[in-house]
Order: structure tokens, then C-alpha cells, then sequence
């Protein structure tokens, strides 16, 4: 009864919300942006954000946080950023023509606004097919859709063909809202050509490669399973050493909590805690990586821009698909590196294609399949289309 009673309290003050929000006059040249439940500074909006406010003097790009640290990082670097909630934040909110985030509303705010362009820049190329909402009370998934709004609703960016039909499938998203301009976080590969802190660790451990190992969470991390990752990393250290390769480990946000508690000191293995770089973004140093190795994560797409070695460690690729998040039947039909079930299969599959990169011709392919768009102008492309005002209704 309790959870019914707050679950129509919400919608009551959501529906006021949104009308008394539709009643105020926006401005075109507002842009609001804000990602992760505005806890974070990063993704696709960060990247957007940053362009707008460095390239586009007509337009007021306000960036929006709970995080009074990054509101003073962002303000420290020249750009506008405002605390939710504030007046201020509600001021920039209500009259914004367009609002941009990763997840939803939540982002910026706490509930739809009337009267706003909703674009959703999203978060990854779905290999997962998302299904953790299929236990969902009914109550809980009511107040999921009025934090993240209802995404059939929104205008999305797509990466490809691909993408906005996978979009359509998932989340029901017409491919008539669907903006072909690619991700944002792309653009970084033409940015961040090298990295410090790369070459940092490539000195620390005397390598001449980058791995960097990022795979996904596993059930938000009530399923991860330390015991096989730490000692999958010990056997494999000799092979990494004998290549002069150094394994870039970055646990998943939802995992790097374990490994907080634990003192880790393995040769030719680094892990790193991006929490000890609040204001770090991963797509700083991924393009200056050698390799990658994940599993599910969509990072395997945006890692297609450059064209280097991927492979697949997909050890539980089972229990995923059929208890965890669940696997697009892409992952399988059109995989962008060898599939491997074993440490030692991966590393030797990683290894290999360090020496000789046999994989090139396929991942121009995927490249093409999945994230064609995102030819590192993605910025350029969704900024020069909304300010033309070619938007609703009209074919791209």
C-alpha cells in the first residue's frame, strides 16, 4: 500500500511538473547537458558539451551536476556549469530548447520537462540487450520510466543502421527520431592522440603494448567473481611479461569497490581506480591503447574508430545471456575480435595480434556494421543539424 501510495504521489507531482514546465517560453540557444544521474562527468554529453562551449559562442551550453566538484572543475576550465537543485539550475532547466543526456532525466534533473527537445546521446552500442528491469515490481518500473522518461519519446544520436533498428527493438524508438550523426565520444580518438598516463605505465613496467581489459559488470556486481579474475591475471603474467605487454585493468565502476579492499601487486599488471581520478575520462587513454580486451562491453564498438586489435573473453557467455543482461544476437553473427573462453586462450589471442593483426579486414566491417556514423565529426554533425533546425519531421 505504501509503495502504491508513493508511486501516485510521484506521477501527480511529475504530471504538474511537466505542464507547469510546458507553460514557460524556451530558448533556442539554452543547451543543457548532464550524464549519469548527474553524479558524473563524462560520456557522450561531456564530449558534446565541450565542443558546443568551445565552438559555438551563440549558444549558452550549461552543464548541470550534483556534484558541487565538478561544477568548480567544469567552471575552473572556462565553461558554465550549475548544482541541481538550485534556482539557478531550475532557471537554466525550464527555458533550455534542448536537453541533452545518457540515461534520462534523472541526468539533469528529477522529471520530464515540458516544452524541451529530450536527445538522448545514450551510453553504448547495445551488445547487452539490457533485460535487468524483467523482475521489476510494476511500482518499481513506473518510477524507472518517470526518472528516465519514456525513451520511445526522445530523439536519439545512431551510430549506424545498426544501431536504430537495435534501438527500435529495445526501447521501441522510431527510427524517424533517429539523428545519424554518431557518438560523441568518438570524437576523442582525433584529441587524445597520446596519453601521460600511458606512457607512464608503459615506463613503470618496461612494455612496449597497452592491453587495456575493461569488461562489463557482472548483475550490477552481485555476481562478480574476484577469485577467477585475480588468479586468471597471475597465470597469465608470465606471457604478458615474455611479449612485454602490460595488462591496463579497469574494473567496472560497479566492481571497483572489491577491489579497493585488496592490496594487488602483480608484474606486467596494472589496475587502475578511476576514482583516484575524479574528473578522468576513459576516452582520454583508450584510443592510445594497443588493444583491447572485454567481453560484452559496448566499448568493443567505439574501439572499431581505430581499428586495433580486440578480442572477446567471454567466459560465462552462457549465465549472461540467459541470467544477467542478456546478449544481442549480434555479439555472435558479427563479432569485431576472436571469442575466448580461457586466460590463456585470450592472452595468446591478444599476443598474436599484437605480431601479426589478422582481424583488420573483419573489423572494418564491424566498424561499418555498428558504428559507421562516428567518424570522429559527430560533434560537428548533431550541432550543425539542430541549429539549421532540421529536426522534427523532416527526413535527414
Amino acid at each position: 500500500m505504501e509503495s502504491y501510495t508513493f508511486c501516485y504521489i510521484l506521477i501527480i507531482y511529475a504530471v504538474n511538473y511537466y505542464y507547469y514546465t510546458l507553460l514557460i517560453k524556451k530558448n533556442k540557444y539554452i543547451w543543457v547537458f548532464g550524464a549519469w544521474k548527474g553524479e558524473s562527468y563524462s560520456d557522450n554529453s561531456r564530449y558534446l558539451f565541450e565542443y558546443v562551449s568551445k565552438n559555438c559562442p551563440e549558444i549558452r551550453a550549461i552543464w548541470v551536476t550534483r556534484q558541487a566538484k565538478i561544477k568548480n572543475f567544469i567552471i575552473q576550465n572556462g565553461m558554465e556549469a550549475v548544482e541541481y537543485p538550485s534556482k539557478e539550475a531550475r532557471k537554466f532547466l525550464f527555458k533550455a530548447q534542448y536537453v541533452f543526456m545518457t540515461e534520462g532525466w534523472k541526468d539533469v534533473g528529477e522529471f520530464p520537462l515540458g516544452g524541451t527537445y529530450p536527445i538522448m546521446l545514450w551510453h553504448g552500442i547495445p551488445a547487452k540487450k539490457h533485460n535487468w528491469d524483467m523482475g521489476y515490481s510494476m511500482f518499481k518500473r513506473k518510477i524507472v520510466e518517470i526518472e528516465t522518461g519514456k525513451k520511445q519519446k526522445m530523439f536519439w544520436v545512431s551510430t549506424s543502421p545498426f544501431y536504430s533498428q537495435a534501438m527500435k527493438e529495445l526501447y521501441g524508438v522510431p527510427e524517424s527520431q533517429m539523428i545519424n550523426c554518431g557518438y560523441m565520444r568518438c570524437d576523442a580518438k582525433n584529441k587524445y592522440t597520446n596519453s601521460n598516463m600511458i606512457s607512464e605505465i608503459k615506463k613503470k613496467h618496461n612494455v612496449s603494448k597497452i592491453v587495456l581489459y575493461l569488461p562489463t559488470h557482472r548483475n550490477f556486481g552481485k555476481d562478480f567473481d574476484m577469485d577467477f579474475i585475480k588468479k586468471g591475471m597471475q597465470s597469465i603474467s608470465g606471457v604478458l611479461k615474455e611479449n612485454q605487454v602490460c595488462l591496463l585493468y579497469k574494473p567496472h565502476p560497479n566492481e571497483m569497490y572489491f577491489w579497493e579492499q585488496e592490496t594487488i601487486d602483480m608484474e606486467n599488471v596494472e589496475i587502475l581506480n578511476d576514482r583516484n581520478y575524479p574528473f578522468a575520462d576513459l576516452y582520454e587513454y583508450l584510443y592510445c591503447c594497443d588493444a583491447l580486451l572485454t567481453d560484452y562491453s559496448s566499448v568493443m564498438y567505439d574501439f572499431l574508430c581505430i581499428n586495433r586489435p580486440i578480442v572477446l573473453f567471454a567466459y560465462d557467455i552462457d549465465k549472461f545471456a540467459k541470467c544477467d543482461a542478456g546478449l544481442m544476437e549480434d555479439y555472435i553473427t558479427h563479432p569485431v575480435g576472436p571469442i575466448c573462453f580461457t586466460w590463456q586462450e585470450a592472452i595468446d589471442q591478444v599476443c598474436d595480434l599484437l605480431l601479426e593483426d589478422t582481424w583488420m579486414e573483419r573489423r572494418t566491417k564491424g566498424y561499418e556494421y555498428f558504428n559507421k556514423y562516428s567518424d570522429g565529426n559527430s560533434c560537428k554533425k548533431l550541432v550543425s543539424y539542430l541549429l539549421k533546425k532540421k529536426f522534427i519531421g523532416e527526413k535527414q
